[in-house]
């Protein structure tokens, strides 16, 4: 998986503005977000870092108010590579076959190869003929669709270069796609096949954890996603340092000199965002002041919030330790919002609020928490007895059929933080 990161994951961007100009951000209480502001070590303008994701559900793609301000007030795009410039997608042809004329029958056992080109071939429509020759980490790529819960998975940085180009901003590249071939180059074809395999092998818990980490972007939540790389199964944190830790310590350089001189809005995979030699980090390290922004995509997400609260008063509070609390409630469109306290003790309680569902589109949950309490929505129950998560501090749910939906509260074991303590639960109906 982590490799995938580094394939796929997510983006950086860093984009700046004139002081002057520069429009009112609002800053992000928690580090919940995927843009940041960069200032200070004597720069003239702020720049701005965004994380993205390289594949995503064409629906689930959204932009904030803020990253689209941060985009326009920059005077360039950086990527990881110049998506704008054709040579990148040629080149990606061209550099995408391993070296010294390797095939992947070279590195397999006849009976080994035999399953990759069945799953190639039946399950991806991909003949194996065509792919003979590519190194395996790139064939990853093409197993993501078919992880994904919806019929046109669209590309983020896609996505932001519209924005760019309606806003005449010029497009360049941290990376050639030479350099990032040699990366690949660098990693034994014999290790990367058989993480290929593995993956294949292990489709359901991968396709799992592709999932959860898919949540865990659409949430913000950057710590949870590293934890999630971390604890995975797939791939070896052996290879960090070329993939990921000094990928990001050239481009610190690079950036050090060009902020110097203009507002920049750069967009990297999310998993070079995080942890000791992340982004965030490392720049701080240089000097430079980091802020997480509020990065609202829609009216959705403010609804869930801007939601108004009632009066302790009129809350409900549950105390029950050591042990599953299931509290039952009606809800429907238009109706009140149910406010319950709630108190979680320890990494093995859980806290649980079922509501009945008769009409309604959308349901909304937030946990209101203090700022050291790791407690999570870890899962949401569907009438069909199937289940959904894990999610984070607020849940947006397409209400699908009526019924009994339980919201399951419990703490975060990926996160650092208490793991008991009071909290509040809003739910609601649209």
């Amino acid at each position: 998986m982590k490799y995938v990161i580094v394939a796929m994951l997510i983006c950086f961007a860093i984009g700046g503005c004139h002081a002057q100009q520069k429009p009112s951000f609002k800053i992000q209480k928690n580090n919940n977000t995927l843009l940041w502001e960069i200032s200070g070590k004597d720069l003239k303008q702020p720049s701005f870092l965004f994380g993205t994701f390289h594949l995503l559900c064409a629906d689930d793609i959204h932009f904030s108010d803020a990253l689209k301000e941060a985009v326009k007030e920059s005077n360039e795009m950086y990527m990881e590579l110049d998506m704008d410039d054709p040579s990148t997608l040629l080149g990606g042809m061209l550099y995408m076959n391993m070296k010294d004329g390797k095939k992947l029958s070279d590195l397999y056992t006849p009976q080994e190869y035999k399953k990759l080109e069945t799953y190639f071939t039946d399950s991806l429509n991909a003949p194996m003929a065509l792919l003979q020759r590519a190194k395996p980490y790139f064939l990853v790529a093409l197993i993501y669709p078919k992880m994904m819960n919806c019929p046109s998975p669209a590309g983020v940085e896609e996505a932001l270069l519209k924005i760019a180009k309606d806003d005449k901003k010029e497009i360049k590249g941290l990376e050639t796609i030479q350099f990032q071939a040699s990366v690949f180059d660098s990693i034994p074809y014999e290790w990367q096949a058989k993480e290929l395999l593995k993956n294949i092998d292990s489709f359901s818990v991968y396709k799992k954890e592709f999932e959860d980490m898919l949540r865990l972007y659409k949430n913000q939540q950057l710590d949870s996603m590293q934890n999630l790389v971390s604890a995975s199964e797939f791939g070896s944190d052996k290879y960090d340092n070329l993939l990921l830790n000094d990928r990001n310590k050239k481009w610190v350089k690079e950036l050090n000199e060009i902020m110097k001189n203009e507002s920049v809005f750069v967009a990297v995979g999310a998993g070079h965002l995080s942890g000791k030699y992340g982004l965030i980090n490392l720049l701080k390290k240089e000097g430079y002041k980091l802020e997480p922004l509020a990065n609202l995509q829609n009216k959705i997400e403010k609804d869930i919030i801007t939601k108004d609260t009632k009066s302790e008063k009129e809350l409900n509070v549950n105390k029950t330790k050591n042990a599953d609390s299931i509290i039952n409630k009606k809800i429907y469109p238009g109706s009140d919002t149910i406010l319950t306290k709630m108190y979680i003790n320890g990494n093995k309680d859980r806290k649980i609020l079922s509501v009945e569902i008769s009409s309604g589109k959308n349901l909304f949950a937030v946990i209101e928490k203090n700022k050291n309490e790791n407690i999570r929505i870890n899962q949401i129950e569907m009438p069909d007895s199937t289940f959904d998560g894990p999610f984070g501090d607020s849940l947006h749910y397409k209400i699908k059929m009526p019924g009994m939906y339980k919201i399951i509260i419990g703490p975060d074991l990926m996160a650092e933080g208490k793991l008991s303590g009071n909290f509040i639960l809003k739910v609601w109906v649209k």
